[in-house]
């Protein structure tokens, strides 16, 4: 599609608006256009790092490189490396709806790839989690399967980083697993072949 090159020549405009509503048209593709974004990747995965190294108003590159690694990982060079690097960048909490989906993303690829659990990674899920769990920034839907990773996490992380947590995540986090939530269905497979990465 000619619409994904256009979209990524305005990703670095020095307006920050159009800026932002051009990383959010490369997520949406991403999502949606199925094998015909995958000759974009690539250039998308570099342009949108160009964005995020702004440092300021970046969420929807973070998300847009969700969506990136979310329905095209088959084709993201290095996607272990891309993932520790899209965790590294969360929580996110400027744009609702952006982390709301960002967050939801993680619970996706938590259930993808459960070794993400085991990994060097869980520290920092946690550390997300007590950041949104209880607010707007995690949709309502997906707190079942938020649930559920918290309670695989609590199996396998020591309670001394549950403990460093900041009292008020350690709060959260607690009043969160009281609640009842209906059953999730969990996540869909990738649409495309992936083999589960083993992050360090």
């Amino acid at each position: 599609s000619g619409l994904v090159p256009v979209m990524l020549s305005y990703c670095m405009d020095k307006d920050r608006q159009v800026s932002q509503m051009a990383c959010f048209g490369v997520g949406a593709c991403a999502k949606s256009f199925g094998d015909a974004f995958v000759p974009f990747v690539t250039d998308s995965l570099r342009q949108l790092a160009a964005v995020v190294s702004r440092g300021k108003d970046c969420d929807n590159a973070i998300c847009a490189v969700g969506k990136i690694l979310r329905f095209h990982a088959s084709h993201v060079p290095a996607f272990q490396d891309v993932l520790v690097r899209w965790i590294s960048a969360l929580p996110l909490d400027t744009n609702a709806s952006e982390a709301r989906t960002c967050h939801t993303l993680l619970l996706d690829f938590c259930e993808l790839y459960p070794d993400l659990l085991t990994s060097a990674q869980s520290t920092k899920i946690l550390a997300i989690l007590g950041a949104v769990v209880g607010t707007s920034l995690l949709e309502k839907r997906a707190a079942p399967r938020a649930q559920a990773v918290l309670r695989r996490l609590a199996q396998l992380v020591p309670q001394n980083v549950f403990s460093s947590l900041p009292p008020k995540h350690q709060a959260a986090i607690q009043a969160f697993m009281a609640q009842s939530f209906e059953p999730s269905s969990g996540v869909v497979s990738p649409t495309s072949p992936v083999s589960p990465p083993r992050p360090q």
